[in-house]
């Protein structure tokens, strides 16, 4: 096309009648306009003859564009490793593909996790070898164990530092569903929370309406329902209850005739814990009992809404009240979790998921306004808002061993938490916690936002009640069925909650104490200045 411009603007140099050229000119101009607004990628596909031989495949024509250039990325990759050319190459995994009855991803996409055993046993010895260091340094070792943990910090940032720099991020493949949610994808997104007043539930069906207007794109198949529990009392029935349901539910039957019967309103009974009368296991508890609601068991959920409408839902996202979800962002997640790589295999007899995801959390981070909302947000929330040039984010944990863990928010397959968290014990888990038997992946390129807490007192009581989750999750740390990493992520957990109050206490010490000396202060100073640059 250029060459041809050039030539054009040659003969214009040359010609004295110009009419013709300046006719081609204008033809060739029509042409570069109309390739500035095509779907340049779409027709490079059709003619693309590695893609005419993927197509056979049936998750490969229903991907997003991104993923299919990651199954076009790694053939590349196993061609050149062969010394092969990619059609042969390619032709030769799709016989494979359907002699073995496996997906195409399944073999272009081997294991290629690293060991976790590695990461685990790096974190250790260092931590062990800079102790000891420390202890010589010091000579004395009872103030050397006061160190330990904040050496720590530094070992692990310092390692997550250089895995970051070395590990591109892993993006999840996914099913493009930017056009609307397949029947196989049918999900019910809910928002747990407390009814506390006569306002409580109209607040939170206005936010399920904001949710559904901005995923209209998303079609018939998304569901939206409040999870509602009521407060704690001191008997089953509390005379405040009615009080309590009647405005959610006005809020949501007036929400089902604006919009039809997609909203529901789902709520406990109360049940006795030895103290008090209040919801069963909490938010755990609740999405347990929906999961059996979808299930077709028998569920303590009382339903307001059109139930038959429910059957064939698979999937639950998980929401807080104050969550904020970007347009689009459930699409992705969804789709995500209909990829064949990405769909869970539950190991019965263990009861975890042994490959794919049964949980899937996006990237989370501070609504804006809540990051500017007091002094105390500016300082320690960090950035806030959307940032409409991010791209794919990782976590070290997901990009090497393909764990992401759970944030609390995310997406998650009702029946494999039925079949793998159903049983827990009940008491011993805080919220929604241990939900590592499921096997989290981490999606990094989409993103929920949250509010920071405004005050300093609401910012220590949530961490409170994350420390006290974290604490009530160390009989796992033993539990065999878990992987490697992901009872190391529990172990974490609880270095982390120990963290601050040692480091503290070694600073206090050495300026107190006379045996500690001021070097005691000094180390644990450094220690924490240097994780707190790593960490920037």
């Amino acid at each position: 096309m250029l060459a041809e411009l050039r030539r054009l603007c040659e003969r214009l140099l040359a010609a004295s009648d110009l009419e013709a050229p300046a006719e081609a000119l204008s033809a060739l101009f029509a042409v570069l306009r109309w390739l500035n607004t095509a779907d340049v990628a779409a027709m490079l596909r059709r003619a693309d003859p590695i893609a005419a031989i993927f197509a056979a495949d049936s998750a490969f024509s229903r991907m997003d564009e991104q993923s299919r250039e990651q199954y076009l990325a790694r053939l590349e990759r196993i061609a050149l490793k062969d010394s092969r050319d990619e059609s042969s190459c390619a032709r030769e995994l799709m016989e494979r593909a359907q002699k073995e009855g496996v997906t195409l991803g399944a073999l272009l996409f081997e294991d290629d996790t690293k060991g976790s055993g590695l990461y685990i046993g790096a974190n250790l010895l260092l931590t062990l070898f800079f102790s000891l260091l420390l202890a010589l340094s010091l000579e004395r070792a009872a103030l050397a164990l006061l160190l330990v943990l904040p050496v720590s910090e530094l070992v692990k940032r310092g390692i997550d530092a250089l895995m970051l720099r070395l590990i591109a991020p892993r993006r999840l493949l996914r099913l493009d569903l930017s056009e609307g949610i397949p029947e196989e994808g049918k999900t019910i997104c809910v928002i747990s929370a407390l009814l506390t007043d006569e306002r409580s539930g109209p607040k939170l069906a206005r936010r399920l309406e904001e949710l559904a207007l901005s995923h209209r794109r998303a079609g018939d198949y998304l569901l939206f329902g409040l999870l509602a529990d009521l407060p704690s009392s001191g008997s089953e029935h509390d005379e405040n209850d009615e009080r309590l349901l009647a405005p959610a539910r006005a809020a949501m039957e007036n929400l089902n005739r604006r919009y039809g019967n997609r909203f529901y309103l789902l709520t406990r009974p109360r049940v006795f814990d030895g103290e008090r009368w209040t919801a069963d296991e909490r938010k755990r508890g609740a999405l347990l009992a929906l999961a059996k609601l979808l299930g077709g068991e028998e569920s303590a959920l009382t339903v307001l809404g059109n139930r038959a409408a429910l059957a064939g839902t698979n999937y639950i996202l998980t929401l807080d009240s104050d969550t904020l979800v970007y347009p689009g962002a459930i699409q992705e997640l969804i789709g995500t979790m209909l990829h064949p790589l990405n769909r869970p295999v539950v190991d019965e007899e263990r009861g975890v998921v042994s490959a794919g995801y049964a949980l899937l959390h996006p990237r989370m981070t501070t609504v804006l306004a809540s990051a500017n909302e007091t002094d105390f947000a500016l300082i320690f929330a960090g950035p806030g808002g959307s940032d409409p040039y991010g791209a794919l984010c990782g976590e070290n944990t997901m990009n090497a061993f393909a764990s992401g863990g759970f944030s609390g928010k995310g997406l998650i397959d009702a029946r494999a938490l039925l079949r793998c968290c159903g049983e827990l014990p009940r008491g011993q888990i805080l919220s929604h916690d241990a939900l590592e038997y499921l096997r989290g992946g981490f999606v990094g390129d989409v993103e929920f936002a949250d509010r920071f807490p405004s005050r300093p007192l609401a910012y220590f009581r949530r961490l409170h009640r994350w420390v006290r989750g974290d604490w009530q999750n160390l009989r796992w740390i033993g539990e065999r069925r878990l992987r490697d990493i992901d009872r190391w992520r529990l172990f974490d957990s609880l270095r982390r909650s120990l963290l601050m109050p040692m480091t503290l206490l070694a600073i206090v010490l050495g300026f107190l104490l006379p045996w500690a000396g001021l070097d005691l202060a000094a180390w644990a100073a450094l220690l924490a200045l240097g994780s707190q640059l790593l960490l920037s």
